[in-house]
């Protein structure tokens, strides 16, 4: 009976290696499991920037609540001035009741003197403007104060009558009227250039009763308020017999 031979561990055949290379090593087996590491929250990743300029830097948080302020009332805006010049001050209210004024109106024709004037009015007046025809002045009733002036030469057409017919309409009730005749009034051929119109509303608006009757060079004076049925003075002088001077004094309605 042969005798057992003793077990011995088979041997690993040859490793084949068809190629010219050296065969590379095995990995080893670890020898020990690795230490677990923390975990680590993510990073943020980069900021993409697709422009060549650098990233504005992040604003702050606010590390308090700011104090409140107190309230403060509204300002007024600034004053808007479209144009290019200063804003005008205020025109001051008057400080002092109107005063009583006397006026003195002269009128003087062709053959009289040709030439009209006026005294009186606050602050003076400045009568250089008056020519031939009919003079006409309207001042504010509860200030005597200025509020129109006009010359209508009804000499040379009944056009000129109608324009201070016009004038007369658009002067507020109440206020005081000058008329005061320069030179010549009407044509000296008879044609008759006071309007019939202009006649009838000095006549019925004014008072005036010696207007209808006037002709040619006639001197002719006029002082009263719009509305009331008898003038302050009215006077009339034919031409060659002299001029004529009208006061009155206005009470400041």
């Amino acid at each position: 009976v042969p005798t057992k031979q003793p077990l011995v561990e088979p041997t690993m055949p040859p490793v084949f290696n068809p190629t010219p290379f050296p065969v590379a090593a095995p990995v080893p087996t670890p020898t020990s499991v690795p230490t677990k590491q923390p975990l680590v929250g993510p990073t943020m990743p980069p900021v993409f920037n697709p422009t060549p300029f650098p990233v504005a830097a992040p604003v702050p948080v606010p590390t308090s609540v700011p104090t409140k302020q107190p309230l403060v009332g509204p300002t007024m805006p600034p004053v808007f001035n479209p144009t290019l010049f200063p804003v005008a001050a205020p025109v001051p209210a008057p400080t002092s009741a109107c005063a009583p004024i006397t006026f003195v109106g002269t009128s003087k024709g062709f053959s009289d003197g040709n030439d009209a004037s006026l005294t009186g009015p606050l602050g003076g007046f400045d009568d250089s403007w008056m020519s031939r025809g009919f003079n006409v002045v309207s001042f504010a009733a509860t200030t005597n104060y200025l509020l129109s002036q006009q010359t209508f030469d009804t000499y040379d057409s009944e056009a000129e009558s109608d324009a201070m017919f016009s004038f007369l309409l658009t002067v507020p009730s109440g206020s005081l009227v000058v008329v005061l005749a320069m030179d010549a009034i009407d044509h000296w051929s008879g044609n008759k250039h006071i309007g019939n119109n202009l006649k009838s509303y000095i006549s019925t608006s004014f008072g005036a009763s010696q207007f209808s009757s006037l002709t040619f060079r006639e001197s002719y004076g006029f002082i009263g308020y719009k509305g009331d049925s008898t003038p302050l003075a009215e006077e009339t002088k034919t031409s060659g017999s002299g001029f004529v001077s009208v006061t009155a004094t206005s009470s400041c309605s």
